[in-house]
């Protein structure tokens, strides 16, 4: 995406969150406090938005870290793809991630009450700001942030 049009919609993105609107569906938005991201680590742990996670304040102390972002490249919008459409998303996003030069664990979000399931990505040391930046550009509609106090946060990107 072009740097311009990026910096625009990241201004856009806080004005929206600012006055508390989204161009989200309540419900959708409801789906993505509801699910589970799952770090695929050694051992495995469950994020869920707004509860602290003992075990992410322990990866981070091991890691030296104070950030992380659950971000996932699938369903653009959450509108559903192919799988091999899906895919290939996935690699643009691991390859951005690389570029970076940053460490990341898979993962996938998965609903409580369905059979659905989403390969994410848990990125380790990332800004806020290079998260929402990666949300946008893979067109997601929120990414899970985690800051110093390993608590999940819900954040939108429209």
């Amino acid at each position: 995406m072009d740097p311009c049009v990026l910096s625009k919609v990241m201004k856009n993105q806080r004005e929206l969150k600012l006055t508390n609107s989204s161009l989200i569906a309540t419900n959708l938005i409801d789906a993505y406090k509801a699910t589970n991201y799952v770090v695929e680590s050694n051992p495995t742990f469950t994020l869920n938005i707004g509860k602290r996670s003992e075990s992410l304040a322990r990866f981070y102390a091991i890691e030296n870290i104070q950030t992380a972002c659950f971000i996932t490249a699938y369903n653009p919008y959450s509108v559903l793809l192919t799988p091999p459409h899906n895919v290939a998303r996935q690699a643009d996003l691991l390859s951005d991630i690389a570029s970076l030069k940053l460490k990341s664990i898979y993962g996938y979000g998965q609903g409580k009450d369905t059979d659905w399931k989403e390969p994410s990505v848990l990125i380790l040391g990332i800004s806020s700001d290079e998260c929402t930046r990666l949300a946008i550009k893979h067109e997601q509609n929120a990414l899970i942030w985690c800051d110093e106090t390993a608590t999940p946060k819900l954040v939108l990107t429209r």
